[in-house]
């Protein structure tokens, strides 16, 4: 009998499904708009969600073709480093990847991670920040196949500590160490585990902040921010690791670029423009957006395109990690010259902590708290 409701229910939500999608394709599709993007007037509320913040998106999008020229500098600069003069980052990349030893199977990450995740508990809680009873080391578990990876707050009530769980796409073999271990410190320790994970056990918080009222901006930024911690830390120190951050920064960054340039109609810049199967026009469009995503990444095809689609039905959503840290970083520096100020150094330790106990707050609140 549980069966047969079972297959009825199956059935039910298959059918359910094929209906959205003909209206979707069929009724919804012929009124949109052609160009892609929401335009700049929704643009800036999605931007307020987001961010809890307004921007200049013409000096965003400036600033952000700095950072990328940048840290593509600093990529080609660490493979000259390691491999000798003249040597760029895609020499380093591969150099990285030339010998199939060194990286490990899909199912031989989670214990590696956990490892990784173990080791900056040792180095952090207690020393850069401190979590409330209770909320224990993070779990890491492989997740079902399809690429990517989140966190998931603790859960006392089921007896779960906070897990990362990683996917890896269908076909993927091969897993290196040196472009992981950002992201999992990213998302464990000192990353969203001991920020958002340490607020859903506080109880000076309401209940919509420790659960519901998460600003992307203030949590991806906070994240972000932890990767740099972790090379202050040491957590990063070798130069495939620091190759890996990097990696995964050039990333964040030309999805701003992208982030922008699609749902505020700005012009594609002409480095972008110039990209081997950009549409070559000055509106963003979907080969442009896999053209500049496709340069600037280490991702497979596959993880690929499902973050083109991201950019393009999601607004703001690649802002909160760069332009969060940002403003974590410039909300310490104003903390440091206030306590120079006053002859002292700044406390990192209370810095954290105090900057962890807002909740997740808008990015206005939260520099202004900061510093």
């Amino acid at each position: 009998a549980l069966g047969r409701d079972l297959q009825v229910a199956a059935n039910d939500a298959a059918q359910a499904v094929s209906d959205l999608g003909r209206y979707l394709r069929g009724e919804l599709a012929p009124l949109t708009p052609v160009r892609e993007g929401v335009g700049p007037s929704r643009y800036a509320r999605w931007v307020r969600r987001m961010l809890g913040t307004s921007i200049d998106t013409a000096e965003v999008y400036q600033w952000a073709r700095q950072e990328l020229v940048d840290v593509v500098a600093a990529q080609d600069a660490l493979a000259a480093e390691v491999l000798g003069t003249g040597s760029r980052a895609g020499d380093l990349d591969a150099h990285l990847r030339a010998d199939p030893s060194t990286g490990m199977s899909p199912e031989d990450f989670p214990r590696w991670a956990q490892g990784v995740a173990d080791e900056a508990w040792d180095a952090v809680v207690g020393r850069l920040l401190d979590v409330p009873d209770g909320l224990g080391r993070p779990t890491v578990l492989l997740d079902t196949p399809g690429g990517g990876v989140h966190y998931e707050e603790p859960e006392p009530s089921r007896s779960l500590s906070g897990r990362v769980l990683r996917s890896f796409a269908v076909g993927d073999e091969t897993v290196w160490p040196w472009a992981e271990r950002t992201t999992v410190l990213h998302e464990s320790v000192p990353g969203h585990h001991t920020h958002s994970g340490a607020q859903s056990l506080d109880p000076s918080l309401t209940l919509w902040q420790r659960y519901l009222g998460k600003v992307p901006g203030c949590n991806e930024g906070w994240a972000l921010y932890a990767e740099r911690l972790a090379i202050e830390t040491g957590l990063l120190s070798k130069p495939a690791d620091r190759f890996g951050w990097l990696a995964a920064r050039r990333w964040r960054i030309v999805r701003v670029l992208v982030d922008l340039g699609v749902h505020s109609w700005l012009p594609v810049p002409a480095e972008i423009a110039a990209l081997p199967g950009a549409g070559g026009g000055t509106q963003w469009d979907r080969p442009t957006v896999e053209a500049a995503l496709r340069a600037h990444t280490v991702l497979g095809e596959g993880f690929l395109q499902f973050e083109v689609d991201k950019q393009l039905g999601w607004p703001a959503q690649g802002l909160a990690y760069v332009l969060g840290e940002r403003v974590w970083l410039a909300g310490r520096e104003r903390a440091q010259r206030s306590a120079r100020a006053a002859g002292e150094e700044l406390d990192l330790r209370a810095f954290h902590n105090r900057g962890i106990a807002l909740g997740s707050v808008g990015l206005d609140l939260l520099i202004r708290e900061l510093g």
